[in-house]
């Protein structure tokens, strides 16, 4: 049974404050009980997530989802699983948070903002506000239903091919965003093509190594096309 659009409503705009309450002791576990809270749920057992709790706060509501559908179909002596199942969940849920929207999605706006801004003034700002916020509230929103659905087994979200093609996405246009920068800042009459060819591929190598592997071909092929773009 799906959760009503109205505790749907109430989860996610009470997960937008998860970090209001942050400290040291406990980081973001009292966000995290305001939201099982505002689920208005009469079945939770408030006194099993008192405990410490971390995890990407775009990200939190599939946990949000998965933990209260464990609680209202599951029965207490499940107490033990329900906590790991907590402790699993929310670091998968931090680590691709951290890589989508922090590593590559805001990166890459801001570099594309940066352009829209040089060449179009405020539009620069716009497109990224609309955009990323448009990303993370679907996130968000989206984290609620197939948390509370599929409960534990939410951690299979991150398997989506979809995800991952998305992710690769991002990658390419991180890339490729990148080398118009130093198209704008660095006019190739003033530098050694040479030099700008060795820095574009030095780029794009390191952060091959440090993202997982993607199509080489497809980066050689991005770096040309700047280079032809800007002589």
């Amino acid at each position: 049974m799906d959760l009503a659009l109205s505790r749907k409503l109430k989860i996610f705009f009470s997960s937008i404050f998860i970090q209001a309450s942050w400290s040291f002791a406990g980081l973001q576990s009292l966000g995290f009980l305001y939201s099982l809270i505002s689920s208005g749920s009469k079945r939770l057992n408030l006194k099993r997530h008192v405990d410490c709790f971390n995890t990407h706060p775009y990200m939190a509501t599939f946990v949000i989802g998965a933990v209260l559908g464990i609680e209202e179909t599951k029965k207490d002596q499940l107490s033990e699983h329900l906590r790991r199942s907590k402790a699993a969940l929310e670091s998968a849920f931090a680590s691709i948070g951290d890589l989508l929207f922090w590593n590559l999605l805001r990166p890459s706006l801001s570099i594309i903002s940066v352009i829209l801004t040089l060449k179009f003034g405020i539009a620069g700002p716009i497109f990224f506000l609309v955009v990323f916020n448009i990303i993370h509230i679907y996130t968000r929103f989206k984290g609620i239903t197939e948390g509370y659905n599929r409960k534990a087994e939410v951690i299979d979200v991150l398997k989506s091919p979809v995800l991952w093609k998305f992710i690769g996405g991002l990658e390419i246009i991180g890339i490729f965003t990148t080398g118009l920068l130093f198209a704008f800042f660095i006019p190739v009459s003033s530098l050694n093509l040479t030099i700008y060819l060795i820095i574009l591929s030095i780029i794009s190598i390191l952060w091959i190594i440090k993202q997982r592997p993607i199509n080489i071909l497809l980066v050689i092929i991005l770096t040309i096309m700047v280079l032809k773009g800007i002589l």
